[in-house]
């Protein structure tokens, strides 16, 4: 087989397993992110905190715990909170509401513990989250461990509510959890989001999130950063892609340089 044929059937492979290959990450990336992030249509209200439809942009705060004799900064956390929460409508419909939390907020505390250290966000009045991070694996790795969620189904920001569940207080948990595992002493980055499931379909979503918990130091500076896979699996059709140019690149050569040596021995063979 000519040298130009060869050239041209393994180029033409090399474009098919990249479409293949980004074509798959795509399907697996929709496929992930289907089941939590539901959009329906938005309903504007300025008097509402929550909307139908999830936020693109959510707004990233910071949040220090210290310990009560002031002697560390136990937790550091950097991140955008969004709350998805489903409830029934007046014509039997499921709905989400989403709730962000809003820029500068101020209203949140914490505890030190040897075990646990908790962070809890109050915020928009009827809204609080707390997250509990633990050591685990010989106190050699820390990660959230427990997400408690409690708000109140108000008329003013579920309007399309069926009445039973109008005026309730609602506490939404989840525990047993691992996330965002990162050694003692690391901090954990991600700049992608990150949704976790909490009971009966809610979920909370961490946008551009960096924490670190379990500091001794009175800092607010972060530790070394442990990356996130989610974050190395956006850049895997980038890594393939990379390779099948330099691929295509190294076949093009090749080609060019077979076609010369094939006529100078054709230039040679006339002589």
């Amino acid at each position: 087989m000519p040298a130009s044929s060869r050239s041209a059937e393994l180029l033409l492979a090399s474009f098919l397993v990249f479409i293949i290959t980004v074509n798959a990450w795509q399907g697996e990336q929709h496929w992930n992110s289907g089941e939590h992030q539901k959009i329906s249509s938005h309903s504007s209200n300025s008097g509402r905190y929550t909307t139908t439809e999830k936020s693109a942009t959510v707004s990233v705060n910071d949040y220090v715990v210290t310990a009560e004799n002031g002697s560390s900064k136990c937790l550091l956390l950097r991140a955008g909170l969004q709350l998805q929460l489903p409830y029934v409508t007046i014509q039997n419909r499921n709905q989400s509401a989403f709730v962000t939390v809003p820029a500068n907020v101020s209203s949140y505390s914490g505890e030190c513990g040897d075990d646990e250290n908790i962070l809890t966000v109050r915020f928009n009045d009827y809204y609080q989250v707390a997250l509990t991070f633990t050591k685990g694996e010989a106190n050699c790795k820390t990660f959230l461990s427990a997400v408690a969620l409690t708000y109140s189904v108000t008329a003013r920001d579920f309007w399309e509510a069926a009445y039973p569940i109008l005026d309730t207080k609602k506490t939404i948990s989840a525990v047993n959890l691992t996330k965002f595992s990162t050694p003692v002493s690391s901090s954990f980055v991600c700049i992608v989001e990150l949704p976790v499931k909490l009971a009966d379909g809610h979920f909370l979503y961490f946008s551009e999130l960096h924490v670190q918990s379990f500091r001794s130091s009175n800092t607010t500076s972060f530790a070394r950063a442990e990356r996130c896979n989610e974050q190395l699996t956006q850049l895997f059709p980038i890594v393939i892609g990379c390779s099948i140019v330099g691929l295509v690149v190294v076949i093009v050569v090749g080609y060019f340089v077979t076609r010369r040596q094939n006529q100078t021995i054709t230039y040679e063979r006339l002589l």
